[in-house]
Parts: structure tokens; sequence; C-alpha cells
């Protein structure tokens, strides 16, 4: 048995290489790690003060870059924001009058994902 989880390890390694040489690595890691939506997050991770690369890594756990993502919680969209939250978060930023259905707009639950995340890591300092 051990033998055949070796090899088999082997062959995935070697699988990935092959993949790597032939595709090149940006085009791998682009497929990987996909950076969609990038006008948004530079935008709004500037304005925030968040590094857009953990907005990337928020996205990518919380929906894996699918605008309409629903979780079993109910938490909404590329960020995944509950709609308690948004309506907090809306107060917030008064802007109380902004639709609920706004929640799934890319743009909008990237702006609102940024700015909520922000306010904990002000309130917490770190990421730890």
């Amino acid at each position: 048995m051990r033998k055949t989880v070796k090899a088999a390890c082997f062959l995935l390694t070697a699988a990935l290489l092959i993949t790597v040489c032939v595709l090149g690595y940006p085009r791998v890691m682009k497929a990987l790690y996909p950076v969609k939506y990038g006008e948004f997050v530079t935008k709004y991770s500037r304005e925030y003060d968040i590094d857009p690369l953990l907005v990337y890594a928020i996205i990518k756990t919380e929906s894996n870059f699918d605008p309409e993502a629903v979780s079993n919680a109910g938490a909404l969209g590329l960020m995944q924001i509950t709609p308690e939250t948004f309506d907090w978060a809306k107060n917030k930023m008064g802007d109380a009058a902004r639709p609920a259905d706004d929640i799934l707009d890319p743009e909008t639950n990237i702006q609102y994902g940024v700015y909520i995340f922000s306010c904990h890591f002000k309130e917490f300092q770190n990421l730890r």
C-alpha cells in the first residue's frame, strides 16, 4: 500500500510540474488564484486601507468568485455579507436608502465587504 501511495504522489507531482512547464507558471497561478473584479478590489482596498491580496483571499474563500453565492447562513455575494450586516454597514456609511438587492452587485458587495472588514481590522488592530 505504501508503494502505491508513493507512486501516486510521484505521479501527481510529475503531472503538476509538466503542467507548469507546458502552460507556464503565470497561467497556472492565474487559474488557481484568479484576480477577478480587480478594478473594484483595487479601488476599495485603497479607500479602506486593506491589502488587496487579503480581499482576494476573502473572496476566494467565501464565494470562489461567484457573485451570486448564497451560504447556508444566508450570507450573499462575493464577500458573503448577511442582509443584517449589509443594513448595519449602509447605516454606518450614510447610505440607508440603498436597495437591499444591491448586496449581490459585485462592486457594491466588494465595497461593503471591504468596509466591514476594515471596521473589524481597526477594532482588533491585527489579523491574528
